[in-house]
């Protein structure tokens, strides 16, 4: 065979062989194809793959915390109310030995008093009102006298009898300061309008007096009993009418007396216990006298089982009288403010002592409360600190109980009960050596059974 033939036909075989070849790659990249690609990947476990499908909607924004207007004031004061308490606006000053008196249309008048520890130079020259509903306490206009340990007593006609205390004569708009205008016991009197805010002078009072006690008569007259006129105590009883706009005396009590305690009976006759026979450290009083207006006499009654002054005398439901706390000097000597508590029956002419481990105090405030309960609430310990703690006397079960705690020490505060049951706390505070703290921040307080 030729050599170009045999060369040719190689040619053809090696050329079919790599047709063949050829064709062969192809089916099995066509075969390759054809298999379904989870034969090559690693399957997961099933459970992990499930998935929930949320409709889409714009998230909800966080809610930012409403500050607590309380919670924010009591922060800022420094001082943490129980329950039942709630802050009622600030006076224009701290003050103690002022009067507090629940009007007919249920605002309060603050009136007098002095400025903190501040002894000269710092009686009160107006009133403060707070209106039923309110917080914010208004300025009066100005009194015509400023004046601490006076009475205040509301008239049948919706105005207010202020008389007595230790004061001055109100400065006039623009009038300067002088270097030195001293207190002077007071025998000066003016009434307060709420609807005008006028103040009107009343006639004079025959004694200058301080820190004797007020009480408003069956019909309407107004009776000032004792007190202290400078260097001398007081028997001496004197009445105002407002009809007639005129002061008269009716007959002296058997005993002089100030700092002591007065309260109106349910026959309408007055008990006065307690107090202090003389203005220097004298002995402290046991003798009580009851008058009898219809009689215009006096009449010398059973004494207390215990001598005090700075006490307080509330009315039972029943009849009786409970007498707390107070303070003894006896010889010149401070005994301390008492922890007994006792009760006088006027049908049995009889005292009887209740309690002997009450806290001690003195010139605090007691109430009779809805429920047939007398809560004592704040006064001063021996060292003129405030007392903490709210005692509660159970009439029927004859049981005292500490229900609750002021925020602060308050001394020679007043507590006004106010026609919803809750109680209005306004001034005092506490005195330690010569560091005073009289908050200017009022308090309203609701006993929580």
């Amino acid at each position: 065979m030729p050599l170009l033939e045999y060369v040719d036909l190689k040619f053809m075989e090696l050329f079919r062989f790599t047709l063949i070849i050829q064709c062969f790659c192809l089916f099995a990249f066509i075969l390759g194809c054809s298999v379904k690609p989870q034969d090559y990947i690693e399957t997961s476990d099933p459970l992990a793959m499930n998935f929930i499908v949320v409709p889409g909607k714009t998230p909800l924004p966080t809610p930012t915390p409403t500050p607590d207007p309380g919670m924010e004031a009591e922060k800022e004061l420094g001082i943490n109310l129980e329950p039942g308490w709630e802050l009622m606006g600030e006076l224009e000053f701290g003050r103690w030995g002022h009067t507090s008196t629940l009007l007919q249309n249920d605002a309060i008048l603050v009136v007098g008093g002095r400025k903190r520890l501040s002894f000269r130079r710092a009686s009160v020259g107006f009133g403060e009102i707070l209106p039923l509903g309110s917080t914010e306490w208004v300025k009066t206009s100005r009194f015509n006298w400023e004046r601490t340990y006076h009475t205040a007593s509301l008239l049948p006609n919706g105005t207010v009898l202020v008389a007595g205390g230790t004061g001055r004569v109100v400065l006039k708009e623009g009038e300067d300061e002088s270097s030195w205008r001293g207190n002077q016991d007071l025998n000066s009197a003016e009434i307060y309008d709420p609807k005008t805010d006028e103040w009107e002078n009343a006639p004079d009072m025959t004694y200058k007096k301080q820190l004797a006690q007020a009480i408003t008569l069956e019909d309407g007259r107004v009776m000032i009993i004792g007190g202290r006129s400078g260097v001398l105590t007081l028997s001496s009883i004197e009445v105002y009418d407002s009809e007639a706009n005129s002061w008269s005396e009716a007959e002296p009590m058997m005993q002089s007396r100030m700092s002591h305690s007065a309260v109106k009976l349910i026959d309408n006759r007055i008990l006065v216990t307690g107090g202090m026979e003389s203005v220097g450290m004298g002995d402290t009083l046991s003798s009580a006298e009851i008058y009898d207006p219809l009689q215009n006499s006096w009449s010398k009654v059973a004494e207390l089982t215990r001598a005090r002054l700075g006490h307080r005398s509330t009315l039972l439901p029943d009849g009786r009288v409970l007498v707390t706390g107070g303070t003894t000097v006896v010889e010149g000597d401070l005994l301390g403010p008492e922890t007994t508590a006792e009760i006088y029956d006027p049908i049995l002419n009889k005292w009887s002592l209740i309690a002997t481990d009450l806290l001690a105090r003195k010139d605090h405030s007691a109430l009779l409360i809805p429920g047939g309960k007398v809560i004592l609430i704040g006064g001063g310990d021996l060292i003129g600190a405030g007392v903490l703690a709210i005692e509660s006397y159970d009439i029927e079960n004859n049981e005292w109980s500490v229900i609750s705690n002021l925020p602060e020490g308050r001394n020679l505060l007043t507590a006004t009960p106010l026609r919803d049951g809750s109680i209005m706390i306004i001034g005092g505070g506490t005195v330690k050596g010569y560091i005073a703290d009289f908050p200017d921040h009022t308090l309203r307080y609701r006993v929580i059974d």
